[in-house]
């Protein structure tokens, strides 16, 4: 997934999700994209929790 900062036909910065940065630049124009984030879909948007055994992992003395 790529989220996708970008500015809209009256001129306002909005995000909005897409599933490829190919998509995004059909929909937006790439003339229009200020910035964007990729994310793994799994991670970001399954639950919203952290890597739990990468924070344990952390925290072993």
């Amino acid at each position: 997934m790529i989220s996708v900062n970008f500015t809209d036909k009256n001129g306002e910065s909005c995000w909005a999700d897409f599933s490829s940065a190919q998509a995004a630049v059909e929909y937006c124009g790439i003339e229009n994209i200020l910035s964007w984030e990729h994310y793994d879909e799994y991670e970001d948007e399954y639950d919203g929790q952290p890597d739990w055994e990468q924070e344990w992992h952390d925290f072993d003395p």
